[in-house]
């Protein structure tokens, strides 16, 4: 329900950079086709490690595409929208504008901000867009202040969520662990006479 409801209000509102699906049904939705090329290449092996394919980028045009990613994944977000996997593979850049894509994950919360996407957008998008660029300078003419501190918040619900994760694993494997030891009630010591 709430995928069908964030489709709807991305085709009502037409948020800058967001490509709106054209119809949908229940195990697939069509999408208008964009000329763009994609910042990064993600390419998996069957190890799962990912290859990193950049386009050739200057500073300035890394700076800008940041810019824009980071406007279009705000955009979703005054909508209530949190698109699910911002990744640089999931932004087409053009000569002037640059498009999100890959709607898959999109689903509405009502929320104006997402800590934790802005985590995913930080990691998967403008880390490793100016990676061979610079440094922290260069990230915060791109992120604000709110943008770092919705980062900490998704950093601190990410740990989180994984610690408890990591208890449940624990109990479930001691929980096994321990029913599929048989019990011998006898106590040491004592002879069967």
């Amino acid at each position: 329900m709430s995928h069908r409801l964030a489709f709807h209000l991305i085709r009502e509102r037409r948020p800058d950079g967001v490509v709106a699906p054209l119809r949908e049904c229940r195990c697939s939705y069509e999408m208008p086709f964009v000329n763009g090329q994609a910042v990064l290449q993600s390419v998996r092996s069957f190890r799962r490690i990912c290859i990193d394919d950049y386009q050739n980028l200057n500073r300035t045009e890394a700076l800008l595409f940041l810019r824009k990613a980071r406007s279009t994944l705000l955009g979703l977000h005054r909508l209530g929208i949190v698109h699910g996997d911002p990744g640089a593979q999931n932004f087409l850049r053009s000569e002037c504008e640059v498009s999100l894509i890959d709607l898959d994950d999109v689903h509405y919360t009502g929320k104006l901000g997402s800590g934790w996407e802005m985590r995913k957008f930080l990691l998967r998008t403008a880390i490793p867009v100016l990676k061979g660029y610079g440094g922290a300078g260069d990230l915060a003419t791109v992120l604000t202040f709110r943008d770092l501190g919705a980062f900490a918040v998704g950093a601190v619900a990410h740990f989180f969520w994984r610690f408890r994760r990591l208890c449940t694993v624990f109990r479930d494997r001691a929980c096994l662990y321990f029913s599929d030891r048989s019990v011998d009630r006898t106590p040491r010591g004592a002879g069967n006479d």
